[in-house]
């Protein structure tokens, strides 16, 4: 854990969300970080970078990155990094699959989204944690943070999970050279037959 990360979390206590603002509305005040955080993040150097978004907690999907990455190393080039762009929890509520999801995204870079942000929250106040914007139906908010509540036991069953999920930074840490290529992705395979989304 950096500085500055836990400087958020010893804050976050203080500065949860804005007064007034309703839940699964609001981006709390400890999502915040500054300029000072980033600049002092450890970097690594790598050829190809793979950036994913949206896992959402779907093994199937995960399956299917850590193939492409494993396929995806030209000879005297270095493996390519999965950086995991935040909420890569969701839909994985039962023990298992939380632990298997976060044991094998935590071994590569991952940073916090508001999913993970929200697990371990000292707080309920945030919901959700997604700040859905007024042109959004008040169903979809409470939907989404009665989703939430269901995912944030996982931590306490699977302890080496929330401490690697506290360990997390909100923002990315790799470089890459001039002549490296990126990947930015979102999940790519559809959730398998009789799964509900």
């Amino acid at each position: 854990m950096t500085v500055a990360h836990a400087a958020l979390i010893a804050a976050s206590a203080t500065t949860a969300s804005p007064a007034g603002q309703a839940p699964g509305r609001v981006c709390p005040l400890r999502y915040r970080y500054g300029p000072t955080a980033i600049a002092r993040a450890e970097t690594r150097l790598t050829d190809t970078l793979y950036v994913v978004g949206g896992l959402y907690g779907n093994l199937p999907a995960l399956n299917a990155i850590e193939m492409m990455a494993r396929n995806d190393h030209p000879v005297g080039a270095r493996p390519p990094v999965l950086c995991f762009n935040g909420d890569f929890n969701w839909f994985n509520v039962d023990d298992r699959a939380f632990a298997e999801i976060n044991l094998r995204v935590l071994a590569d870079d991952a940073i916090l989204g508001n999913v993970e942000a929200e697990l371990d929250a000292p707080a309920d106040d945030a919901g959700c944690g997604c700040a859905y914007p007024d042109s959004v139906d008040a169903g979809v908010v409470e939907r989404s943070n009665r989703t939430m509540p269901g995912s944030r036991p996982r931590p306490v069953a699977t302890p080496t999970c929330s401490t690697a999920l506290r360990g997390c930074r909100w923002w990315p840490a790799t470089a890459l050279p001039t002549a490296a290529s990126a990947s930015c992705m979102a999940t790519p395979s559809p959730w398998p037959a009789g799964v509900s989304t």
